[in-house]
């Protein structure tokens, strides 16, 4: 098997490191330098953190070093700059992580046997994958113990991007956040129709074997319920004309339960009149009174100390009450986001109100064909930019070659913003969207095709996001008028897929 090749090889394999990558560990290159004739002897050069080695086979380590200083082995934690060069033939690249205060040294060379390596108890190993197949990006292969999310993304042919992030308990992420942290300064995942269960392709956003208490466990944190007020005065879930069977008094049975369960943890409960029947708002109070001390209705965005252990009111029904937050503008289907005060929901008529939230719900999109602009749209509202991108320019052999250098290409949109963007508390983007026959819910989520991750065909707008996510690291990072940091909510149907998706947006909070 040939060797390694060096930095100054040609058309070599770039690893990259994001700069989503933080606290975690010290990210260094380990070499391992032939020291006998035995192709499987090796020796370890230790340094710290990360530890990368190429092979083709999982019996032989075949290697030489990739660098000839060894002080240029270690990179930045934060460094978008290359991190190794493995072999153009080598099939697999097999990375060992370890707390960076572990010791990690290597045996010496005489006492060496068959094993090249003697990880740490703590170590963490992972193969990645080279080729042009499968998806652009995806979660690797983990197990319970493992300290660290590992992500990979191919770049181009020969680059590929390594995201790395601090694991945390899913289900209890917001145990995490600081009590003074408003919640709309955070990254809050959530699912769009979160009761939409039934109905065949044309109606259904969620999976039945993820539940809503799936959902939950998983951290998703903001949901979207859609009720009608039948004539027998009960709230019922529905999607459109398709009745989704669940009663508003089980659904919140189930919040109430998960939130006795997780008291450190808070859900925004987004609720929707789904017909025009007078009298929804009191009833849906009436229900909220019963459990009153479980609720939090002021027309204020709450701290996360004022919200654990309670459910958030976010109202998207005309009523009278000054109750919960709600939106006072929410224009219908439009595909460019827009602004909108959540506040008092009858303020003063000289009242003059800044904008709170940008928000993007473009649903309708009239084919599986506009998902990927769907996705643009997604992205537009994730990352900002004053002025669009010309077309033109992002497509110049000089910024295409750029952007395999840096895991951060320029974010693909030509979509404008809304003027006073920068005025805004938070965002709320859907990432859902259908179209009758030509886009199913569940196409646009996850695509089509062949594989476990429809790599072989069209993937949906949440593999898309995931992928965009991945390239841009750290990037998002605006700031309101307010000086804290812009939160946003997304809204995501069939959430289990693909696999890291919501975990990647909790990890957004830095936690």
């Amino acid at each position: 098997m040939a060797p390694i090749t060096s930095p100054h090889a040609s058309t070599p394999r770039v690893l990259h490191v994001s700069n989503l990558t933080r606290n975690a560990i010290t990210i260094a290159l380990r070499a391992l330098l032939p020291t006998s004739s035995s192709p499987s002897s090796a020796r370890v050069v230790a340094l710290g953190g990360l530890l990368l080695s190429a092979s083709s086979s999982p019996d032989k380590v075949d290697t030489e070093p990739l660098f000839p200083d060894e002080s240029e082995l270690v990179v930045p934690a934060k460094s978008l700059r290359t991190l190794a060069h493995s072999k153009l033939g080598a099939k697999s690249l097999q990375v060992a992580l370890f707390p960076s205060d572990d010791e990690f040294s290597p045996r010496d060379s005489a006492e060496q046997d068959s094993s090249a390596l003697r990880l740490p108890h703590r170590g963490q190993v992972i193969n990645l994958k080279w080729g042009r197949w499968g998806p652009r990006s995806r979660l690797l292969k983990r197990s319970a113990e493992d300290k660290w999310l590992v992500y990979q993304s191919r770049l181009s042919k020969h680059a590929h991007l390594l995201t790395i992030v601090d694991r945390f308990p899913i289900s209890l992420w917001m145990s995490l956040v600081p009590d003074e942290a408003r919640l709309c300064s955070l990254y809050l995942p959530g699912t769009h129709q979160s009761l939409a269960f039934y109905g065949g392709p044309i109606s259904t956003c969620q999976s039945r074997s993820h539940p809503l208490t799936a959902s939950l466990e998983n951290g998703c944190r903001f949901l979207d319920f859609r009720f009608k007020l039948t004539e027998e005065s009960t709230l019922v879930a529905f999607h459109g004309i398709q009745n989704q069977v669940t009663t508003a008094i089980k659904a919140f049975d189930i919040l109430y339960a998960f939130i006795q369960r997780h008291p450190t943890e808070t859900i925004i409960v987004s609720v929707k009149q789904e017909n025009r029947a007078r009298g929804f708002a009191n009833v849906l109070m009436d229900l909220l009174d019963q459990r009153a001390n479980l609720w939090y209705t002021n027309d204020r965005w709450p701290t996360m100390g004022e919200a654990r252990g309670r459910l958030v009111l976010f109202c998207r029904f005309d009523f009278n009450h000054e109750k919960g937050l709600h939106p006072i503008r929410w224009p219908h289907n439009l595909n460019t986001p827009f602004l909108t005060p959540i506040s008092d929901p009858f303020p003063p008529l000289e009242a003059t109100y800044q904008p709170t939230a940008v928000i993007q719900d473009w649903y309708s999109i009239g084919s599986f064909l506009k998902i990927p602009e769907k996705t643009r749209l997604v992205m537009t509202v994730f990352h900002y930019r004053n002025q669009p991108i010309d077309d033109k320019r992002s497509k110049s052999p000089e910024r295409r070659r750029s952007s395999h250098s840096s895991s951060t290409p320029e974010p693909p949109t030509l979509n404008y913003l809304p003027p006073g963007h920068h005025d805004a508390l938070t965002r709320i983007s859907f990432l859902s969207a259908s179209s009758l026959f030509t886009a199913f819910p569940s196409i646009v989520a996850k695509g089509f095709g062949l594989g476990p991750s429809n790599w072989l065909g069209f993937q949906g707008v949440n593999a898309r996001v995931l992928d965009q996510m991945l390239r841009r690291g750290l990037e998002d990072d605006w700031k309101s008028p307010t000086g804290e940091s812009m939160g946003m909510i997304w809204l995501v149907d069939f959430w289990e897929a693909p696999l890291g998706l919501i975990e990647l947006m909790v990890a957004w909070n830095g936690l």
